[in-house]
C-alpha cells in the first residue's frame, strides 16, 4: 500500500537541489544562434483609436454642428454679410456662455472629461 504522502524525501531533496542551482548552461552560443536566426518581430498592427476619443470626438462634432445651425449663419456669399453676422453670432454664443447654468454644463464636460481620462492623466502626472 502507497503512504498517504506522495513526496518522498528524495522529490523534495531533487526539488531543493534544482531550486538553489540556478547556474546557466554553458551551450557555446546555441541560445543565441538561434535567437539571431529567428525572423524580426512582426510589425504590430495599426489600432484604431478607442472608443471614449471617438465618442468625445463625435459629441464635439455634433456640439460644433448643433451651434452652427442655432447661429442662424446666412449662406451670403458676400464676405461682408458673413462677417456681420459671425459677429452676430459670436456675441449671441458669448451671451449664452455667462449664463450661470451654461458655465455649470461646461463645468460638468470638463469633469467627465477628466473622469474619462483620468487613468491617462495620472500616467503622464507621474
Amino acid at each position: 500500500m502507497e503512504s498517504p504522502d506522495m513526496n518522498t524525501p528524495s522529490e523534495d531533496s531533487l526539488e531543493v537541489l534544482l531550486s538553489k542551482n540556478r547556474v546557466p548552461i554553458a551551450d557555446d552560443g546555441f541560445s543565441a544562434r538561434v535567437l539571431a536566426s529567428l525572423p524580426p518581430p512582426a510589425p504590430k498592427p495599426r489600432v484604431l483609436p478607442n472608443r471614449r476619443v471617438i465618442a468625445c470626438s463625435l459629441g464635439a462634432l455634433t456640439g460644433l454642428a448643433w451651434g452652427l445651425v442655432q447661429s442662424g449663419l446666412p449662406r451670403a456669399s458676400d464676405l461682408a454679410a458673413f462677417s456681420s453676422a459671425f459677429e452676430a453670432s459670436v456675441i449671441r454664443i458669448a451671451a449664452a456662455l455667462a449664463d450661470p447654468w451654461m458655465l455649470l454644463l461646461g463645468a460638468l464636460v470638463l469633469a467627465s472629461l477628466v473622469f474619462a481620462y483620468a487613468r491617462e492623466i495620472a500616467a503622464k502626472l507621474s
